[in-house]
């Protein structure tokens, strides 16, 4: 746990190279988050309280997810391209967990 915590630390103050930042914790836990979130609903959970759990949880993660590759890609020392578009992204995140394939 202290592991974890440590890492969130990491994130948190935007230490975290942009790359893994951008697809480890960002692009990958997103994803994970609305598959749990497809796998729940096609399992008829869509009404049940762990439905709402996770949806609210996927919400959360998703914010910090954005918050955390933004920070890293503005300490970015590569091509201003690459942080330009994790940006972008990050502001879409949110908006993909309730909807798309």
């Amino acid at each position: 746990m202290e592991k974890v915590l440590q890492t969130a630390k990491i994130l948190w103050a935007g230490k975290m190279p942009l790359r893994p930042a951008f697809w480890i914790y960002g692009f990958t836990g997103v994803l994970l988050f609305k598959w749990a979130m497809r796998v729940l609903a096609a399992s008829d959970f869509a009404a049940s309280p762990l439905y709402s759990a996770m949806g609210i949880l996927a919400v959360i993660y998703s914010g910090f997810a954005a918050i955390v590759v933004w920070k890293s890609a503005s300490r970015f020392e590569g091509d201003a391209g690459w942080a330009w578009a994790a940006r972008m992204a990050v502001v879409v995140w949110p908006t993909t967990i309730f909807w798309g394939p």
